[in-house]
């Protein structure tokens, strides 16, 4: 056969290249945040400032899928190339005629696969965040939140083609008189080449193997109230407010990434804690409405084209509720060690856009801490206000999920009571 000439290669390449403006939208990912400020029910007293710095990493390859279960970051993008796809992309009636008797000698259904192109994505991020409080009475404190994130996000494309289009493509060629036909096995080499060059240069921007960027978060204002009091028990009420002052995606970014900010939230969380002995037992239960709002987005095509920009997408980001259980054993009067563990289950994301809510899921985490606190220092003490320093340590793992990285994270805090 002499069927997989350079017009029939130009035929898959047109073919992927339809296909590689398909991919979904980012969606966001809510991450549960630990901060030493604001985990614990007792308030500062009044008058005096926490001034709180954390850095941590988290480097992402794998993610839990809809069902659960764990896959590649880069699968979500994965594309297809169907023989239907491959027929339809040749302009020519006799290729098509030719393509179509191939698939009929070899039992090939329209839908089966000819083709696929596959995402290895990996991402480096980098946290820092500051957080001040001030305590403004005996029972109640405010303070705010900045974080600051470094990412790296790396990408490498793959070009897999079925053992029938190997086939195909290793027929000999038809050639001019001046040659001879010959098999050609370096072609599935070249196509492979080809195919993944064309990919990343068509629909959208180039695919940047390496991407780095820094990204402002959103301000959170915290304003926390104690409750209730006893020997053992403290209860206190927390409010929270956030401001969209993060900056939105890039839209020319082929693979994007979201971590629920962009918009304003109110969340209200409830703390309780319960001391025995060298042990604090504390609780944690909180919801973070996230209010609607419009943004500019990129729709995926309806009709198998590039996809367009929209300057004016209405969205309403999930509602999530979270839960958190900790445990802290006082080792000595400078050291303490804790362990935690924390859910979280964020509701689907509905957009103005149908084809965009076809694509939204709700989301779910389980995950595991185990740190330790280390006061720096003596304490002193100046008209009843401590001051002290501390510094600890943690370390996070996700055990179970939907729709939710799958990467451990560590973090370190130095804390400044005066």
């Amino acid at each position: 056969m002499a069927l997989f000439n350079k017009q029939i290669s130009l035929v898959l390449l047109s073919a992927l290249a339809c296909l590689s403006g398909v991919l979904p939208p980012a969606f966001a990912e809510v991450q549960l945040q630990n901060t030493r400020v604001w985990k614990r029910a007792n308030v500062i007293s009044p008058g005096q400032k926490v001034w709180a710095f954390q850095a941590g990493s988290q480097n992402s390859s794998t993610r839990y899928a809809t069902d659960g279960q764990v896959e590649p970051l880069g699968r979500q993008y994965a594309q297809v190339l169907r023989w239907k796809e491959l027929v339809g992309a040749e302009e020519s009636k006799a290729g098509q005629a030719e393509l179509q008797n191939y698939m009929k000698a070899n039992r090939l259904d329209d839908n089966d696969i000819a083709a696929t192109s596959n995402y290895e994505v990996t991402r480096r991020e980098t946290g820092f965040a500051m957080d001040w409080a001030y305590g403004l009475g005996e029972n109640w404190m405010v303070g705010f939140q900045l974080p600051i994130t470094y990412r790296e996000t790396e990408v490498s494309t793959r070009i897999g083609m079925t053992p029938q289009l190997v086939n195909l493509a290793s027929q000999p060629l038809k050639v001019s008189s001046v040659g001879t036909a010959s098999s050609t096995p370096a072609m599935q080499e070249k196509l492979s080449q080809l195919a993944q060059q064309e990919l990343s240069n068509s629909g959208y921007d180039n695919i940047p193997n390496q991407n780095n960027s820094w990204d402002w978060g959103d301000v959170s204002l915290l304003n926390q109230l104690e409750l209730a009091e006893t020997y053992r028990w403290t209860w206190a009420v927390q409010q929270l407010v956030r401001f969209p002052t993060a900056r939105n995606n890039n839209l020319a970014d082929y693979i994007q990434t979201s971590d629920d900010q962009g918009q304003v939230d109110l969340g209200l969380s409830s703390i309780v804690d319960y001391e025995v002995r060298r042990w604090l037992i504390g609780a944690r239960l909180g919801y973070v409405m996230q209010m609607p709002d419009t943004v500019k987005m990129r729709v995926p095509s309806t009709d198998g084209g590039d996809d367009t920009i929209s300057p004016e997408i209405k969205r309403d980001l999930g509602d999530w509720v979270w839960a958190a259980v900790d445990a802290e054993l006082r080792v000595t009067r400078a050291l303490d060690l804790n362990v935690e563990y924390g859910f979280l289950s964020k509701a689907k994301d509905r957009y103005s856009r149908d084809e965009l809510n076809d694509q939204a899921a709700a989301q779910e985490i389980h995950q595991s801490r185990v740190g330790m606190q280390y006061r720096i220092g003596e304490v002193s003490t100046r008209s009843g206000i401590e001051s002290k320093w501390v510094a600890a340590v943690g370390y996070t793992f996700p055990w179970q999920g939907r729709n939710s990285l799958d990467s451990s994270r560590t973090s370190v805090d130095v804390i400044t009571y005066f």
